[in-house]
């Protein structure tokens, strides 16, 4: 039987794919094939409502031939345990549905026995002839609503004994029938590849680990000091832990079990990262400039046909996902991971909530300098070095300014965190134990990744207690760093003050975002969950409206019903908006407030620039701009104290703007529509 584009038939169900509320919220699948291989760029994040149906990525180079009448193992690769299963599916030239290559199962053509599945095993009918075609993998993502579904396209020439040359892959060469593969690849068609089969292959500058798992490669390079890279092919003068010196690093606390710790080396214009993580998977940072809007993913330029070479790098094309730019969307990541002494450390992008892929796989380069890894006592330590400019749209150059940052570790065996349930949590996981450690899989929910603003530049002082000589009992924070309030430098800029007399504190906050609200919270591990914040603005008659509020999860926040903040006052001046308002240093409100104590210090969360405001209604829009979580504070008593203004200092002079600088918050946002108060 040949199939043609006209004999083509649909399959008895359409593929439809509705518009759901679901699917406006983040979402994770990573599926792919692997074998056929995957239309070029082989992405991950290709689903149904985003990206461009049938495949998300239009034909290409990359053509599979298969014999009629042969067995054939499909395989993918699934990063995301979801619930529901998968189909497979023919497509002729024109991409139109022929049949399905999984059963008809009560009704269904999904199979959903196994929700870690990662292959298919199946025999080619005899007479099935199918010139440019193409196999089409549709992954359920249930969880996110019955159609919404994830997509992965390989092109495939199926052909007759007669016509068929067994080609194995073009990385081996076919002996009576068999293929005897190339240096470092495997399978019946050499189609898989490792990075290593023995420590030589690292250069003898490393070992080749078996990571274990489903994820590929599974042999890896991991290097020693001295060496990093693909293959430990690169040098690194930082070759000892004794070379690197955290205490003279500058430090947030990201997550509960993620430190991050950097600084500038100005003789060689590099900047330094360390993440410190509790773990023993993988720990990741990245960064993009907070300017960067949707446009960043006309890159890589992706033409309607791929076979024709392009020489554009980036430009609009019907392959750009739809929707606004998420928080994992363009961005310049570092991931590594460490098993003793030996480490792998590398430079990564990725375009969208695709698995980040290494730079050159874009057409980039590893931009970094030096790298070094260590794991002792079930924690990761991950260094490395890169130049501060950037030459490729791969590469940023760290900018002297607030960037977005994303950060994440991977899962823990029996710690596994997926919101809504995953296939691993409902459904028949045959790979229950599905996060191996140091695969490159998905992070998970609940303190494992988060996103906030932060700038490299900046030097983050190590405590912040009040001190005997202290001027003030208090302390202050500006943005951008070395702004001049009494100079409107600021574009946000918060003061607060412990008065002992009265056991309160009293803050000012100022914000050149005009017509918007600020405010200021309190937290106690950096999280959006049980945040106690202070949020105002000025209405239009010039008059404060300042309200004490709670913000239990990612919900709305509520005013309390108590509400303990007094001594209210505002004005709306010359482009500028100020805020001062008292509280306790503990309240009543235990369920709604959180009180400082001589033993309890809390984290302030700085929403840097606030959303708008509707008058008539009293309700605010979202954060423009991510808020970001400061170091605890300890409200105490000081020797010294004094209750004159915070915006000046001794004898009236301006006060200067102590450096307390930025704290990540775990994707901290006070609104995430528009609430009312």
């Amino acid at each position: 039987m040949r199939v043609s584009a006209g004999d083509a038939q649909w399959a008895a169900a359409a593929l439809m794919v509705a518009v759901m509320l679901m699917v406006t919220q983040t979402t994770h699948a990573h599926v792919a094939l692997t074998y056929p291989p995957a239309r070029s760029y082989d992405l991950d994040f290709l689903d149904s409502f985003r990206t461009k149906k049938p495949c998300g990525m239009p034909k290409g180079s990359v053509q599979t031939t298969l014999l009629a009448g042969s067995p054939l193992d499909v395989t993918w690769h699934l990063a995301y345990p979801h619930q529901g299963g998968f189909s497979l599916e023919l497509l002729d030239a024109q991409e139109q549905p022929i049949s399905y290559f999984t059963p008809n199962t009560a009704g269904t053509n999904f199979v959903n026995t196994d929700t870690t599945a990662q292959k298919f095993s199946m025999k080619l009918d005899e007479n099935l002839v199918c010139e440019n075609c193409t196999i089409r993998l549709v992954r359920q993502a249930k969880e996110w609503g019955a159609k919404y579904q994830f997509l992965s396209c390989a092109d495939v020439d199926i052909v007759s004994a007669q016509t068929y040359v067994e080609q194995c892959s073009s990385h081996g060469t076919s002996e009576r029938g068999t293929c005897q593969c190339d240096k470092n690849f495997y399978g019946d068609k050499c189609q898989y590849e490792n990075e290593c089969d023995v420590d030589e292959d690292c250069l003898n500058l490393g070992q080749c680990v078996d990571i274990g798992g489903t994820s590929l490669p599974r042999k890896q390079c991991y290097c020693v000091g001295g060496a990093f890279g693909p293959k430990c092919s690169k040098n690194s003068n930082i070759k000892d832990k004794s070379q690197i010196t955290l205490d003279e690093m500058s430090l947030k606390q990201l997550g509960e079990h993620f430190n991050l710790y950097w600084g500038i080396q100005k003789e060689t214009m590099e900047l330094e990262v360390a993440m410190v993580v509790k773990g023993t998977s993988y720990a990741a940072v990245g960064w993009r400039p907070t300017s960067t809007t949707k446009k960043c993913q006309e890159f890589p330029y992706i033409a309607d046909n791929q076979i024709e070479p392009s020489q554009k790098i980036s430009g609009s094309s019907p392959y750009v996902p739809k929707l606004a730019i998420h928080a994992m969307d363009c961005t310049d990541i570092v991931i590594g991971s460490a098993r003793g002494n030996t480490y792998r450390i590398n430079d990564y992008y990725t375009r969208d909530r695709s698995t980040p892929r290494l730079d050159t796989f874009y057409g980039g380069d590893d931009s970094l300098t030096a790298a070094l890894g260590w794991e002792v006592d079930g924690q990761t330590t991950i260094y490395f070095r890169r130049k501060l400019t950037g030459n490729h749209p791969t590469d940023y150059p760290i900018e002297d300014n607030l960037m977005h940052l994303i950060w994440a570790r991977g899962q823990e065996e029996g710690m596994y965190a997926h919101s809504p349930k995953s296939g691993l949590e409902i459904g028949n996981p045959g790979v229950p134990n599905f996060y191996q450690p140091d695969e490159l899989k998905y992070h998970g929910k609940k303190g494992q990744r988060a996103t906030t603003t932060h700038n490299f530049y900046e030097v983050h002082e190590r405590d912040i207690k009040n001190t005997e000589n202290s001027q003030t009992c208090g302390a202050n924070f500006g943005h951008p760093h070395n702004c001049n309030p009494q100079k409107k430098e600021c574009k946000y800029y918060a003061e607060w003050e412990y008065i002992e007399s009265t056991d309160s504190m009293t803050f000012i906050i100022q914000s050149s975002n005009a017509n918007k609200w600020t405010g200021v919270g309190f937290s106690n591990d950096t999280s959006m969950s049980k945040t106690d914040a202070v949020i105002g603005w000025i209405d239009g008659a010039g008059k404060p409206k300042v309200y004490d509020t709670w913000i239990s999860g990612y919900s709305r926040p509520t005013t309390d019903e108590s509400q303990d903040i007094f001594d209210i006052s505002g004005s709306a001046e010359n482009g500028i908006t100020t805020i001062q308002f008292s509280r306790k240093r503990m309240t009543e409100d235990k369920t709604q407030d959180l009180s400082f104590t001589d033993d309890t210090c809390l984290h302030l969360i700085f929403p840097l620039r606030g959303g708008t405001v509707n008058h008539d209604e009293q309700m605010i829009g979202k954060h423009e701009l991510t808020p970001t979580a400061y170091k605890r504070v300890c409200m105490q008593s000081c020797t010294k104290v004094t209750e004159k203004s915070m915006l000046t200092g001794k004898n009236g002079s301006p006060a200067a703007v102590l450096q307390i600088h930025l704290w990540p918050a775990y994707i901290l946002m006070f609104i995430t529509h528009r609430y009312l108060f």
